[in-house]
């Protein structure tokens, strides 16, 4: 880096000093490296590359960081250089990530042939969004009267506790 603004300081957790010091290299997500170094390459030397595209980064907490890149090469110091503008679009890509989901979900309660299926596909879905190694599905029994555990997942109870011992 050759600059860094009070902006790139809130989307890395980085201090300005750090990044003057760092290469962007070292906190582009391990997946997209590959595909930016050779953007970055063929930018430098001339080469068509989009002007604008999205990678993940990974801040200085090692939480991933989704980001809108545009850039476009300059002339300093006798030397192509890049110059970009990022935005931090992480809480779009969620809801986005959300919103997906949600349609899956949708879509598989309407074509649902067995229980037991569906119930694994939800827990799949959502294993996606977050951390879902333990999970179950409790619904309202036909009377109102139980709530019964049609499907769960827990990495040290082979079984549901029964209701009478839930707490909350």
């Amino acid at each position: 880096f050759l600059y860094a603004n009070r902006a790139s300081e809130l989307i890395t957790g980085y201090t300005r000093e750090d990044l003057l010091k760092m290469r962007v290299w070292d906190f582009v997500h391990p997946d997209d490296l590959e595909l930016l170094k050779g953007r970055s390459e063929s930018r430098l030397h001339g080469m068509p590359v989009p002007e604008r595209y999205e990678f993940r980064i990974l801040d200085k907490r090692g939480e991933v960081r989704w980001v809108d890149f545009s850039g476009a090469v300059i002339q300093f110091g006798g030397q192509n250089a890049i110059v970009a503008t990022v935005f931090d679009i992480t809480e779009r890509k969620r809801a986005e990530e959300l919103q997906s989901a949600l349609y899956r979900i949708a879509s598989l309660a309407s074509s649902a042939t067995d229980l037991k299926q569906f119930y694994k596909s939800i827990h799949d879905i959502v294993a996606e969004l977050m951390e879902a190694k333990n999970f179950y599905i409790a619904v309202l029994s036909e009377d109102g009267e139980r709530i019964e555990v049609p499907y769960f997942v827990d990495e040290e109870d082979p079984e549901p506790p029964p209701p009478e011992a839930w707490r909350g």
